[in-house]
Parts: structure tokens; C-alpha cells; sequence
């Protein structure tokens, strides 16, 4: 005996791809938010290490004060 849904079987399939398609987002998005913190705290920590190391190389003087 063969029991039929309403919807069957392809209605089913698609709900199980749109899951699949909201879960890739929420990826997605929790990546780039995660770059976008990311890059916004380590460039500036960048730049200070940068000149705290061409501060080290100049014979002495203090060019930067912190």
C-alpha cells in the first residue's frame, strides 16, 4: 500500500534546500561580519607595531611618543 502526502515528496526536497540555502548565509554572513571586526582591530595594532619598530631602527631618537 503506497501512502501519498500532500506535497509529496518534492515539496519536502525543497523545504530541505532552502534549509541548506539559510544555513549557508548565516555562514556567509557570520564570516564577513567576523573579517569585517577583524580587520578593523588588528589594522590600526598593525600600524603602531610598524612604527614602534622603525622607532627601534632610528639610532636612539624618539620620533613617537606613547
Amino acid at each position: 500500500m503506497i501512502h501519498i502526502e500532500r506535497g509529496g515528496e518534492g515539496e519536502r526536497e525543497r523545504e530541505r534546500e532552502m534549509g541548506a540555502d539559510l544555513e549557508s548565509l548565516s555562514e556567509a554572513t557570520s564570516g564577513a561580519i567576523g573579517s569585517l571586526l577583524s580587520t578593523t582591530i588588528l589594522y590600526p595594532l598593525d600600524t603602531c607595531k610598524t612604527k614602534y619598530q622603525a622607532e627601534a631602527r632610528d639610532h636612539g631618537q624618539q620620533k613617537y611618543r606613547f
